[in-house]
């Protein structure tokens, strides 16, 4: 604390010195009315000064209070000051100068009114002693003005430090409003703004020592203000909050770690140069509170962060998993490094919770975000993860809660009234030592005597019954003390349900148990239930409706010796395999197949999930209504003492079929449906991860008998088949393309053997497999694969079937792809043409094809091309928008196509349009797909080819500079992805539309060497790298390299020629071009002249019409 006597004395002289200008100024108002205004001024700031002198007296009583109390915890072994506490005496030390230059200031007007008021000399007349008063006055006024500008300024100053000593005092019992700190914050900069502009004030009186005096004094109180900025947090309101788990309502102890942790941890509103990442570890057991203290820190200091985030850390999935939910929520691509860029970027504070970080082989720092921002907590068993704290004093180590903490979390636990008896005091306490003091376990040891599978007294009976039983298993044999006593613990929870499985309730929760613990531990839905309770009659009345279709259908080819074999055959196979048993599924659903009443059964559902909730073995989030479990229950529920290896096979594939049974294939799915699927993905991964663990197991074992392997652990049967083929549809939707094509692949390989290629089941998955290439740039493959298909369709259904002729579109635009316009040309004419005899104009599938064949008339460039696929393209969207709607997707791809016709029109006016049109795409897209999504940045990409048609070349540039930006950083698709290279071309033309041409050669330089090695092309000349050749040879011209747009023009000519068989527009114009420059590149040798200037030339306009 500051010294009592300072302030005391301060205050005092200030009192003394305002209560005498107060008086004289009252006799000054009274005996002469010339400076009246200024007199009401001066009294009623004196009054206000003299208010303040009192409030400082009884805020510093106050203060000294708690300081000296302080100092007695301190002594007597409680916890150090807070960091903030050497501010705290500062702002005392400051008021207490501020109060002594308010002393010097009321003095000085003291001695101004006294200069003012001085009697005239003798013998004036009355009239002219007010005219040197009025003079007087006069001359003074400045200085009086000067001066009671710094009084009121002053006066303001101690008001607000004040404000804020009383705001901290109040803030450490209790944390103030959010507007409270808006308002200070406001004041203070206006204080501050105050100050800056005192300075170029100069003194009329030329009193050097007081100048001197007064700019010192507005130095002093810059700096109070500055000291008083550090203590008072800035205003934040919370906006995104997310922690691992919910602070359960009996949280116990460690409070002063908490309080200790706020107040070191949390970073002042320092300037930015002066801020760190703060990083804090928390390091202990599993099942020691770890991230329950973690979400009670985050839960309690809410409202100093604008973001609470929380990362899984226990694998790198896992990691970027929650990362890319963290980047949803700023409209990005959900990948790791667009969350990690946007908590970087942020101005505001953020508190990340990096939960159980315990994986030796985990970089853990490769996923902090960068700079100098932001507060990380990270939870570990691991020792080494503890030097990631930078933080005093970095880490704590977490082993048992303290004994009165244990002892009271278990009869909060237990559910017992209070007061506590001695005897249950004394009970609890022998109970948490032999838990080892560890949350988890006592929370689970209260959940059984809570209810009534024992009690207080005997639990410890049943503890050592239940450890004797475990003790000689051999995955319990390596298990520490405390591992040993959680399992046991948890043993005796499971034993509860088992003793109550004559309750329906009881034995559906043992088998949710088992299949959660195959589930990925968090956001374990209860829609993944319910819907599958749905889709299961779902389902089946579209089995129904299939086998009547395709029993009605005769195929135009007659079945070979083959086929024939197949289906005599197939009976049997299904009989052997399984496929006519139902798929293992959990009680609750399994009659659910069997019995009418959903809302029994979701009834059913809900009880079961109460019973696990009761003996926390899952914990509820209401936020995000999921459930949560603990990571030591999950990998327990998973990894059970007496869970042998055969019932682990068995209850992973119940898990599997579970989810899959939430699962719709198409066509039955909608747009919620692919928001659901979504939601699983993280709980497939997981699963297809202990399928995986135990099929390499049993092979193990399979090895060391010596016995052969006659069987799979996983039999391939119908249910199988389907279930790979939803896995793979939910990978394909979020953009796991390797795993999706592994997975079709399989169901192509069993449905080909089983059912045969003429299945529409069999052509179904095929088209899924050829999609997943074509994703992947792995066109050849996808051509193939299509090209199969077609023929098939062809064989069993005939040219015009519907089915063949979809077939053939597929093929049509893998073709476009590859930049085989012809061939495309001619499959979409047919295609469209056969899709409007047999479907209608008005058809979905009509209208998309007629959507492909413009997009692909268009890059024939003739002028008749252009008007064709504007025609095509317009009678395309008006039939989207009538039947889809506005903003479908597909009508998105129809918009965006008319729009790049439109720019090929030699018609200004349908360039508005076009833009308005781009405009509606990318706002679509931006909504259901995302901002960063990579549909959304070619659709950013293809506005800018607008405003490139419209002259804003530089508002074109910024739009495609920042879409490659976030394609660079977000990495969605490879570098040499035919969409990246299509945007550097268009930002290429940008750039020589400004004559920037170094950077467009350069760009085009690269870009042509590039699109030689893309996947997706047939040979050397894809049609994109002879547009980027011709733009090279446009750079090359415009900078007066003749000779070298002569050779690249030659370059281009001969590949069009050999890829164009019925010829190209572009060659003409080429040839032309080429005429041009050869013409002057001879002159000029003839004349013997230099080559600095260019010449008029004309390229082919491959994007827009330059007018």
């Amino acid at each position: 604390m500051a010294d009592i006597y300072s302030v005391v004395s301060a205050t005092a002289g200030l009192l003394d010195i305002t209560v005498r200008l107060v008086k004289y100024a009252r006799e000054l108002k009274r005996s002469s009315g010339t400076i009246e205004g200024e007199l009401d001024s001066l009294i009623e700031e004196a009054r206000m000064l003299e208010g303040v002198c009192n409030i400082v007296n009884a805020s510093y009583d106050r203060s000294f209070s708690r300081s000296q109390r302080q100092h007695s915890e301190k002594r007597s072994g409680g916890r150090s000051p807070d960091a903030t506490q050497g501010l705290w005496q500062g702002l005392w030390q400051d008021i207490a100068q501020i109060i002594s230059h308010c002393r010097l200031i009321v003095q000085r007007i003291y001695d101004i009114l006294i200069d003012i008021s001085q009697p005239p000399p003798q013998g004036l007349p009355k009239h002219a002693d007010k005219l040197v008063k009025a003079h007087r006055k006069r001359s003074k006024k400045q200085d009086l003005q000067q001066c009671r500008s710094e009084l009121s300024l002053y006066h303001s100053s101690m008001q607000l430090v004040l404000a804020i000593i009383n705001r901290e005092e109040e803030q450490r019992s209790k944390d103030n409003t959010v507007k409270s700190f808006e308002n200070l914050a406001a004041q203070l900069g206006i204080i501050q703004s105050h100050i800056s502009g005192f300075g170029e004030f100069p003194s009329s009186t030329g009193d050097a020592r007081y100048d001197k005096e007064a700019l010192s004094a507005l130095r002093d109180l810059e700096t109070t203000i500055s000291n008083a900025t550090k203590l008072i947090a800035p205003p934040t309101t919370n906006k995104y909050f997310k922690t691992p788990q919910a602070v359960s309502s009996i949280f116990t102890g460690r409070e002063k770690l908490l309080q200790e942790l706020r107040h070191g941890f949390i970073q002042s509103p320092e300037p930015l140069r002066n801020q760190m990442q703060r990083r804090f570890v928390v390091y202990g057991l599993g099942g020691s509170g770890k991230t329950q203290f973690c979400c009670k820190f985050a839960e309690d200091n809410r409202e100093r962060f604008w973001g609470v985030f929380s990362i899984d850390g226990s694998s790198v999935k896992s990691i970027k998993k929650s990362l890319g939910d963290i980047a949803k929520l700023a409209g990005r691509h959900p990948n790791a490094d667009a969350a990690l860029d946007w908590l970087s970027t942020v101005k505001e504070q953020w508190l990340l919770l990096f939960d159980n970080a315990d994986d030796n082989d985990v970089e853990v720092e490769n996923y902090f975000p960068k700079g100098i921002g932001g507060h990380i907590l990270i939870t570990t068993r691991n020792r080494a993860i503890r030097v990631l704290g930078n933080v005093e004093p970095a880490y704590y180590d977490f082993s048992g809660l303290r004994f009165d903490e244990a002892s009271s979390l278990l009869l909060k636990a237990s559910s017992l009234p209070r007061p506590w008896a001695p005897l249950w005091e004394s009970l609890a306490l022998n109970i948490t030592e032999v838990l080892g003091h560890l949350a988890l376990a006592i929370v689970h040891a209260g959940a059984a005597i809570r209810d009534r599978l024992c009690s207080l007294h005997d639990y410890l009976g049943w503890y050592k019954r239940y450890w004797e039983s475990l003790r000689d298993n051999e995955k319990v044999q390596h298990a520490t003390s405390q591992e040993a006593a959680i399992w046991t613990t948890f043993e005796i929870c499971y034993q509860r349900l088992e003793q109550k499985q004559d309750r329906t309730e009881a034995a559906d929760a043992i088998e949710l148990l088992h299949v959660f613990a195959f589930l990925y531990r968090d956001d374990l839905s209860p829609k993944i239930l319910t819907k599958a309770l749905r889709n299961i009659q779902l389902e089946a009345e579209s089995e129904k409706t299939v086998a009547t279709v395709e029993g009605s259908r005769s195929p135009q080819k007659q079945s070979i010796l083959g086929e024939k074999v197949r289906q005599i055959l197939e009976p049997i196979f299904t009989y052997v395999v399984g496929a006519n048993m139902p798929p293992p599924l959990p009680s609750v659903l399994r009659d659910g197949r069997q019995m009418l009443g959903l809302a029994s059964r979701e009834d059913r559902i809900r009880g079961a999930l109460r019973e696990l909730e009761k003996l926390s073995l899952i914990y509820y989030n209401e936020n995000r209504e999921t459930y949560t479990m603990h990571p030591v229950v999950h990998k327990w529920a998973r990894d059970r003492p007496r869970m042998k290896l055969g019932y682990q096979a068995l209850w992973a594939d119940i898990a599997s079929q579970t989810i899959a049974s939430s699962i719709l294939l198409p066509p039955l799915t909608g747009t919620e449906d692919e928001l659901h699927h979504a939601s699983l993905f993280p709980h497939i991964d997981h699963i297809q991860t202990c399928r995986a663990e135990i099929n390499t197991k049993v092979d193990l074992r399979s090895h060391k008998s010596r016995l052969p392997r006659l069987m799979k652990v996983y039999p391939v049967n119908a249910h199988r088949v389907r279930m790979s083929a939803k896995f793979g549809l939910v990978y394909a939707q979020c953009g796991d393309f390797r795993k999706a094509q592994q997975l079709f692949a399989e169901v192509v390989a069993s449905l080909t053997s089983t059912l045969g290629l003429g299945s529409p089941r069999t052509r179904a998955a095929q088209t899924a497999l050829a999609a997943v290439y074509w994703e992947q740039g792995k066109v050849d493959e996808a051509l193939d694969l299509q090209q199969n298909i077609a023929t098939t369709c062809e064989e069993y259904l005939g040219r015009e079937h519907p089915d063949t002729l979809r077939a053939l579109h597929k093929l049509s635009v893998t073709l476009w792809q590859q930049g085989r316009y012809n061939a495309a040309r001619k499959l979409q004419v047919e295609v469209v043409g056969g899709l409007k005899k047999a479907l209608g104009t008005n058809h979905v599938d009509t209208l998309e094809a007629m959507n492909n064949l413009g997009n692909t008339v268009m890059k024939f460039y003739r002028k008749e091309d252009k008007l064709e696929a504007f025609e095509l393209l317009s009678e395309a969207v008006k039939g989207m928008r009538e039947l889809l709607g506005n903003e479908h997707l597909l009508a998105t791809y129809a918009k965006e196509n008319l729009a790049r016709a439109s720019c090929l029109m030699d018609d200004q006016d349908l360039l508005s349009p076009a833009l308005q049109l781009m405009r509606e795409v990318v706002a679509t897209r931006k909504a259901k797909m995302g901002k960063e999504a990579p549909w959304t940045l070619m659709a950013l990409g293809n506005m800018a080819i607008v405003l490139g048609a419209q002259g804003h070349y530089e508002q074109a540039e910024r739009v495609l500079t920042g879409c490659l930006a976030i394609v660079e950083r977000n990495k969605p698709v490879s570098a040499s992805h035919i969409g990246v290279l299509f945007g550097k071309q268009i930002l290429a033309t940008m750039l020589n539309q400004q004559e920037r041409y170094n950077e467009a050669e350069k760009i085009l330089t690269n870009l042509i060497h590039d699109q030689r090695d893309m996947s997706s092309r047939s040979h050397d000349f894809h049609p994109d790298r002879i547009v980027s050749m011709v733009e090279l040879a446009r750079c090359y011209e415009r900078q007066g390299k003749l000779r070298k747009s002569i050779d690249i023009c030659n370059e281009t000519i001969r590949g069009m020629e050999n890829t164009a068989k019925d010829g190209h527009p572009f060659i003409g114009i080429l040839k032309e071009a080429r005429h041009v420059m050869e013409r002057v590149v001879n002159d000029a040798s003839a004349d013997g002249t230099q080559l600095e200037a260019t010449v008029e030339v004309r390229f082919p306009e491959w994007l827009f019409k330059v007018y």
